[in-house]
Formats: structure tokens, C-alpha cells, sequence
């Protein structure tokens, strides 16, 4: 018999090497999908010991007023390219990594990685860039992200690609490191466990999940037509996000009884929801990564998703895929899911097992890897 080779980790060779003086860029919101990403980045670094400094220049940028987005997008600017510098070596910083687009300055006195997440408000203009103010910006910082980084991490081949056609970056500056899941996100067995967040919420009786709330790119009012025609009879919808802008779906479908939108949940009461749900159906048409289809594999709960942006590369074999613009292909998958026992059964265990593949840890020792080949590259 041959005997089995154990691959260490990559964390396992570097733990012996230098020690690296890292700043990352702090300024994402910090429950936010790049807040999460930032801190695991920050937490598996400074668990090996490496220095990590976190840039915050304390500035909302947000829109809910002029002077939050304006006003401080101005400030922003400044700071970025004046405090910064300063800033980066006053600490003895070797590499600034800005994981969230956009953020990276003109000049900057250490090498610069920038993860670019997706071109999502190049793509969808229109709902995502409200004026022309709004489109000069973005279109100028993600150019300047672009240009003045040394290296470009991006989350899924899908992106990769995206921002080799849209922007005309070279392959060979870009690296792709995927994103993960929170372990949190399980299989409950334990009734008891499931039973309080059902009566908390009020999910009496079988229902469909769906992720997304009222955003534009989740799709969510083509989902609810085709729930409303379909399902409605036998399954209730529930949808977790609330408004999005000015989009208010939970307001415009709010007569319907069966159709549940849940904003502000407990991570803990998520799992047990994505846990109860006979399906989850994530109908997005662009994402980055996708990470919800992740946690809904992780909670044992057979997926149904978009064939298209980054989900077939995330969900590989685990689920079940349609045309997000055919509402016919749509309700026909669905309907597969429902009512094909031996097909949830597949479906629940290969998700289980795909998951398996991806961890923050692993997200972490191949961005580390990227610095250390900038670096190296000095």
C-alpha cells in the first residue's frame, strides 16, 4: 500500500519566516461582507504573529446625507492621499493592503494590494450610481485601485474575468483567492434547539428562504412572482432584507400573508432559519462569491441558485441551477427540489461535503502568500 501524504498548511511554512509589519485598510462597515473579510485577515495574521496596523480615517461615507456623501467622500480623498503616507511610515508599515475596491492612494511610500470584490456599480450603473458625481468617483477610484496596486486579489475566477474585460487588467496581475463561510453556520439536529426561533418568528409550516431583501441584483421580485403563481398553496416565502434604497418590497407585498421579509436577525436565529427552510433559493444575478449559498449548504438545506456570475463556481455539483431572467426555468427547478426526494437527499449531502472546501484560514494563508511574493518582488 502507498502511504498517504499529509499536506501541511501554508501557515505551517511561514511559521518560521520573517514576521511582516501589514496594514489593512479598516474602513468597511464591520458587520458588512468586507468588514468580515477584513477581520479574518486581521485575526489569522496577528494569531502568527505578525504586526497588523488597521487604517481608519473615521469618516462616514454613507447616503444618508449630503455631508456623509458627499462631504466626507472629499475628505476621504485627502486624507488618502496626504495623512496616509505619513501614516504608513510612521509605523514601519511593508505592505498596505486595501480590501474593500476602492481606497488606494495616488503615491504611497509601501507596496499596495487592493482586493477588488466585483465591478458590480460598473456593470448596473443605473441602480447602483445614482448621478454623474457618483459615476466619476467610482470609475476613478476603481482605475486608480487598478493602477497604482502592485498586485490584485479578487474572489472568484468569475471576477477575475470580469475585471479583465471590463478593465482591461492583465491576467497576470491578478490573484484569486476565495472567500468562505462562518463555521457557525451547521446542521442542527437538536429539535429543541430549533423549536424557540420558529415560535420566535412565526415559521409555522414549510416555507422557502431566500437571502437579499430588496436589492436590485438579488432578483427577489421575480422570486416572489414565481413563489405567488407556484408555491403559494403549500409553501410560505420568507425573505431575509428589508429595504434597499428607495426599493420597499416588504411594504409593496405586505397584503400577502404568506410572504415573510425578516431584517435585523440574530446570526444564531439565521442558522436555525436557513436550518427549518424545505429550500433555499438564491436567485441573485451577479454576485462576486456568493457566500449565502455557501451557509445553505452548511446548514444542510438543498440549494437553488443562478447559472450565472460567480454561483456555479461556488456551488459546483452541490445545487441546483437556473435561468435567473426565466421564470419558468425558475419555478421548474424549484419545483424539482421540492418534490424529488432522492435529489434533496444528493443535494444535502453534497453540499455538506462541498463546503468542506473552503475556510477562512485557507483565504488567509493564500493572501499572506501574495504579500510575501510582492515582497519578494521589491
Amino acid at each position: 500500500m502507498h502511504s498517504l501524504l499529509v499536506r501541511k498548511p501554508l501557515y505551517w511554512h511561514f511559521m518560521g519566516a520573517e514576521k511582516l509589519r501589514i496594514a489593512l485598510d479598516d474602513r468597511a462597515v464591520k458587520l458588512s461582507g468586507i468588514g468580515i473579510y477584513t477581520k479574518n485577515l486581521y485575526d489569522f495574521y496577528t494569531s502568527l504573529g505578525h504586526s497588523v496596523f488597521l487604517y481608519d480615517d473615521k469618516l462616514v461615507v454613507s447616503r444618508s446625507a449630503f455631508v456623509f456623501k458627499y462631504i466626507n467622500f472629499m475628505k476621504r480623498l485627502i486624507k488618502e492621499n496626504s495623512d496616509l503616507g505619513n501614516w504608513l511610515q510612521g509605523n514601519g508599515i511593508e505592505l498596505y493592503h486595501v480590501p474593500k475596491n476602492t481606497g488606494v492612494p495616488l503615491f504611497s511610500p509601501v507596496p499596495v494590494v487592493v482586493t477588488i470584490h466585483d465591478v458590480i456599480p460598473h456593470v448596473f450603473p443605473q441602480q447602483y450610481l445614482k448621478n454623474i458625481l457618483e459615476r466619476i468617483y467610482y470609475e476613478t477610484a476603481i482605475r486608480i485601485s487598478i493602477k497604482r496596486s502592485r498586485k490584485i486579489i479578487t474572489i472568484s475566477e468569475f471576477s477575475k474575468q470580469a475585471l479583465i474585460q471590463h478593465y482591461g487588467v492583465k491576467p497576470e496581475k491578478i490573484a484569486v483567492t476565495l472567500l468562505a463561510y462562518n463555521r457557525a453556520f451547521r446542521k442542527i439536529e437538536e429539535a429543541a434547539v430549533l423549536k424557540p426561533v420558529r415560535e420566535k418568528y412565526n415559521l409555522n409550516g414549510r416555507y422557502l428562504l431566500a437571502i437579499g431583501g430588496s436589492e436590485y441584483r438579488k432578483n427577489m421580485q421575480r422570486l416572489i412572482r414565481v413563489y405567488q403563481r407556484h408555491f403559494s398553496d403549500e409553501y410560505k416565502l420568507v425573505v431575509i432584507g428589508g429595504k434597499w434604497r428607495d426599493v420597499d418590497l416588504s411594504g409593496r407585498y405586505a397584503s400577502d400573508i404568506n410572504i415573510r421579509f425578516l431584517t435585523n436577525i440574530p446570526e444564531e436565529d439565521l442558522i436555525a432559519i436557513y436550518n427549518m427552510a424545505t429550500v433555499f433559493v438564491f436567485p441573485s444575478f451577479y454576485e462576486g462569491f456568493g457566500i449565502p449559498v455557501l451557509e445553505g449548504m452548511a446548514c444542510g438545506v438543498p440549494v437553488v441558485t443562478s447559472k450565472v456570475s460567480s454561483m456555479p463556481e461556488v456551488g459546483g455539483d452541490a445545487a441546483v441551477y437556473f435561468d435567473p431572467y426565466d421564470e419558468t426555468d425558475m419555478a421548474a427547478k424549484i419545483e424539482s427540489v421540492l418534490t424529488d426526494e432522492r435529489l434533496r437527499k444528493e443535494m444535502i449531502a453534497k453540499g455538506l461535503q462541498k463546503v468542506k472546501e473552503y475556510s477562512w484560514e485557507k483565504c488567509a494563508e493564500e493572501t499572506l502568500q501574495i504579500y510575501r511574493e510582492v515582497l519578494g518582488n521589491e
